[in-house]
């Protein structure tokens, strides 16, 4: 059964139904109970949503519950990093056999993450824990000890995608990290005023040349 209302979307009541009720017929369950069965669905769940926002989570099981939890955002999470990471890969020419995948992977992987959930910006995506702010399921603190250095190593910088990505999610980590003192927050700072230096014992390796391969 379907209700139809004038200038607005038909309602499907078949998901309230319980075993062995019918939606047509002699036996159908009336519109009207069904309407308040979807009322009464939606008001539990308002209610265990908020009785989980008001809780503070463990950080460890809040992130490796986090895919299984929220699976619809999980899925949509992995579509734009499998994106991004394609597009990365093309913009760079990064080989197939790249010597140091692990490392940009995981770097992308992270900065995806971050600029996703930054932007959708809900207590699902963006959460606090008992270890600080965790987004889609990662606690990117000391993030910034990993991106840039390793953005800069890497030249994925020269990655138009890779960019516009780290533009967005630096000043987000200053914004929400940047009054602690450590050296993830000072290279955050010194890579958005344009003073971070790779330090001299390490070489920008050019993921795209022979250096990148095995």
């Amino acid at each position: 059964m379907t209700e139809k209302r004038k200038g607005r979307p038909t309602l499907d009541y078949s998901p309230y139904l319980f075993p062995g009720e019918v939606l047509d017929g002699p036996n159908a369950v009336s519109p009207a109970v069904l309407r308040k069965r979807k009322f009464d669905r939606k008001q539990k769940q308002t209610k265990e949503n908020a009785e989980e926002r008001s809780t503070i989570p463990d950080a460890i099981t809040w992130g490796s519950s986090w895919d299984r939890r929220f699976p619809q955002e999980s899925e949509e999470l992995k579509q734009f990093v499998s994106e991004t990471t394609n597009k990365i890969t093309l913009e760079l020419q990064l080989p197939a056999n790249r010597k140091y995948g692990n490392d940009i992977d995981y770097i992308i992987e992270k900065l995806c993450m971050c600029s996703l959930g930054f932007k959708k910006n809900t207590w699902i995506w963006v959460r606090k824990t008992n270890f600080g702010f965790s987004v889609a399921g990662f606690i990117p603190t000391y993030f910034g000890d990993d991106l840039v250095p390793l953005a800069n190593y890497y030249g994925l910088k020269k990655s138009e995608t890779f960019l516009v990505l780290y533009n967005q999610v630096l000043p987000e980590l200053e914004k929400r990290y940047g009054m602690i003192q450590d050296t993830s927050a000072a290279l955050v700072k010194q890579e958005l005023s344009g003073n971070y230096k790779l330090p001299a014992k390490l070489s920008s390796v050019g993921v795209g040349t022979e250096a990148g391969k095995d």
